[in-house]
């Protein structure tokens, strides 16, 4: 590096970012310094004499780089430049590059390739990889930088970038990259087109990709047809599924994802809540693996409804212990829908009841499901198994139980705890954690066990870095894990190759997985009213239509109520209707309110509901 130098220039963003230039003889350094922010600057190359060539030796951030985590890491290019040309520079927080520019020897004018600004283009297939349970979507794929050196790639979908999805990618390199992306940050449809976009703001070519499950209706529909006509669904029930198939239709046109889920929901619950006689076994399996891509495997209630119906159709169970189970668990699954889980203790606690009822094998097995599904488990790390380092302390205080457990700072360091509960049942499992770090990365992984196997990695972020950063305590994101084995199970963390550890770990929280998606009705019952008016002989009618709209087998004693009078009905089912016109004896009316006045009782639970309609006004002459 010289010690004297004969014309320097500077080009700098106070606090954010400076790029120096300083020339001696016919050479040139340049340098480039970012703040604690990632960033890419453009380093015009006009400084350079015109019409000659130089070569541009870069050092630079290398693509698996970063600030405390692999500070060290650099790469190094060397390619042919002139004054027209403007240099890419992707730096990582508190990083930079160096650049040394000379002009060109005639060996390396022969020797070197111009040099070029970055593109990221997708190579070869997109695979993606939807989960139901954490609604987000894996999008893996191969991306090569075209350009010289290294730059940033952001994933790219119909035209947007997606926040979050920055990743280094080296110059000339092609790298296998792994997305994870929210469902609601991807656009609903079909197919998307995905792109990468370098660190210049420039996407590469587009490729159309299904990242997330689209719904094929008219498949679905052939196939309710079919069960239909062979006597394998009844027509009530046909009723009802239709009606499903046709939201889930309307909600995948409009690109309404939670739509789609919410009508998948609905078709789930109208076929597991429907005994034998009502829907055939192979029917169901069929119909429900059509929405399984939007809700994952039946776990929690439905599989608990599925459970008994098995139990049904085996004759395990005595047919008026099926009748007095079936009603409570499907109010628990109507409650868990709605999200009250109050409800869904209490019809528990009365399926419960009519199983100790019963005799027999398959009625002891409902029964351990379904007090599991009743039971929160809360176990304490350090009672566990403890390997590979891992210590049980008292340091830090705001744990649980007698201590935590620390030291999983290396590989092979695990702790695991014995789980014993009913074969078949499904917990949502999250972990009791505190991370302080304050070295990169500052967000820590290590890896979920269950029976000693790794099951995949457990997020674990920073939960702050102030003085109290390890006395604050927070849970992970909940993993669904299912315990087949009929023997005891474990469940715990290890650091497996590829985890970061360094955090300290109170407790394991096992909560039973309700297996539905939770959404807010706007009503306590889901009853869809339309009132309409029209002339008859000069006479104005009020027309009103109370439609039982509830997925689950309950039937509803309907009032219609209007300022012409009132109607009731004492039981209408699950897509059925109650409907009647009202003579007004008048040739004109003004706008007015009906009402529809519902009750029901499912599961020992009372379903009631006053919903109001708007009536237009009519002139009949």
């Amino acid at each position: 590096m010289p010690a004297t130098w004969d014309e320097s220039h500077v080009d700098a963003e106070i606090g954010d970012h400076v790029t120096t230039a300083r020339r001696s003889g016919d050479a040139w350094y340049v340098g480039v310094v970012t703040d604690e922010n990632d960033r890419t600057l453009d380093v015009p190359l006009d400084v350079l004499d015109d019409d000659v060539t130089y070569v541009a030796e870069v050092w630079a951030d290398a693509q698996d780089a970063s600030w405390k985590g692999n500070p060290t890491a650099v790469e190094v290019t060397r390619s042919l430049v002139t004054s027209d040309d403007v240099l890419s520079a992707s730096l990582v927080g508190a990083g930079g590059q160096a650049l040394r520019l000379r002009p060109a020897t005639p060996e390396q004018l022969a020797s070197l390739e111009a040099y070029q600004r970055p593109r990221v283009d997708v190579v070869g297939d997109v695979t993606t990889d939807f989960d139901p349970v954490t609604r987000t979507v894996d999008v893996t794929l191969d991306a090569r930088n075209a350009g010289t050196s290294v730059t940033e790639a952001r994933l790219v979908l119909d035209g947007e970038t997606v926040p979050g999805t920055a990743t280094r990618i080296g110059g000339g390199q092609t790298r296998t990259l792994t997305f994870t992306v929210d469902a609601d940050a991807v656009p609903y449809a079909a197919t998307t087109d995905l792109a990468l976009a370098s660190g210049t703001g420039e996407a590469g070519a587009s490729t159309d990709v299904p990242l997330l499950p689209f719904p094929d209706t008219a498949a679905l529909g052939e196939l309710l047809d079919a069960a239909r006509v062979d006597g394998d669904v009844t027509s009530a029930t046909a009723r009802v599924l239709d009606a499903r198939v046709d939201a889930l239709a309307v909600a995948a046109d409009a690109g309404d994802l939670a739509a789609v889920e919410q009508a998948a929901q609905g078709l789930r619950s109208a076929l597991v809540s429907r005994s034998a006689d009502d829907v055939d076994g192979d029917a169901l399996a069929a119909l429900d693996a059509q929405v399984e891509p939007w809700l994952g495997e039946r776990v929690g209630i439905p599989a608990l409804l599925v459970a008994l119906r098995d139990a049904e159709s085996a004759s395990g169970a005595a047919q008026d212990v099926v009748d007095a189970v079936r009603a409570p668990l499907t109010a628990a699954l109507r409650a868990a829908v709605r999200g009250d889980a109050e409800a869904v203790d209490r019809t528990l606690e009365r399926a419960a009841t009519a199983l100790q009822g019963g005799a027999g094998d398959a009625v002891a097995g409902l029964l351990a499901l379904v007090e599991a599904q009743r039971t929160a488990l809360v176990l304490e790390a350090e009672d566990g198994a403890l390997s590979g380092g891992a210590i049980t302390t008292t340091e830090h205080p705001g744990y649980t139980g007698s201590g935590f457990v620390r030291t999983l700072s290396r590989e092979g360091a695990a702790f695991s705890v014995d789980v014993d509960v009913a074969a078949g049942t499904s917990y949502d499992v999250s972990f009791r954690y505190a991370n302080g770090m304050v070295v990169a990365p500052l967000d820590r992984q290590l890896s979920l066990t269950v029976d000693g196997e790794v099951a995949g990695p457990v997020a674990l972020p920073n939960l702050g870095q102030d003085a109290n950063r390890w006395r604050r305590w927070g849970y992970t994101e909940p993993v669904r894990v299912t315990f087949e084995g009929a023997d005891a199970s474990s469940v715990g963390l290890r650091f497996a190759p590829g985890d970061t550890g360094h955090v300290n770990v109170d407790h394991v929280r096992l909560v039973p997985s309700s297996g539905v998606l939770v959404a807010d009705p706007g009503r306590g019952v889901d009853v869809t009213v339309e009132a309409s008016t029209r002339c008859l002989g000069g006479q104005a009618y009020v027309a009103v239509r109370a439609l039982n709209a509830e997925d689950v087998p309950v039937d509803l004693a309907v009032t219609l109520r209007t300022d012409a009078g009132e109607r009731s009905f004492d039981a209408v089912a699950p897509g059925a209707s109650a409907y009647h016109a009202f003579a007004t004896r008048s040739a004109a009316l003004d706008a007015s309110t009906a009402t529809a006045v519902v009750s029901g009782t499912l599961g020992g639970e009372a379903l009631d509901a006053e919903i109001p309609v708007d009536v237009p006004a009519a002139a009949c002459r």
